[in-house]
């Protein structure tokens, strides 16, 4: 035995649904970031790892005893370059974040402790810097 639905709870229908694609999208944007970030911080540990490296021994240049080798100055530029992409990124992440919790707020969701968690943002990098 079926009964039709009423008008309104087709438009009630329809309204959650909307709600729950808006959140869905909101979600999906923060999550895309937070996996750019991790991947650019994957970049940043692995040329790290290059740097002091036995292919970066200060022994295995020409110059002064304590000066940064040319080939090492270059990964650490590149590196600092990564820093600072990540940090941009990271920033965007922050403020979809925020766009996340405002659409909570907006959809009667008050509580957002496991969003915290679960959307955790890695603090800001610092700079690597020449010996």
């Amino acid at each position: 035995m079926k009964t039709e639905k009423s008008i309104e709870e087709v438009l009630q229908e329809e309204f959650l649904r909307e709600r729950a694609a808006v959140l869905a999208k909101a979600a999906e944007k923060l999550t895309n970031t937070l996996r750019q970030l991790a991947h650019i911080e994957e970049s940043i540990i692995k040329e790290s790892k290059t740097i002091s490296g036995p292919a970066f021994r200060e022994n295995d240049h020409k110059g002064s005893i304590g000066e940064t080798p040319p080939r090492n100055r270059s990964t650490l530029i590149e590196i600092n370059q990564r820093i600072d992409h990540f940090n941009k990124v990271r920033d965007t992440a922050k403020i979809q974040y925020y766009y996340l919790i405002v659409t909570r707020e907006a959809l009667g969701l008050r509580k957002h402790h496991w969003v915290e968690e679960f959307y955790a943002i890695p603090p800001k990098k610092k700079y690597m810097k020449d010996n």
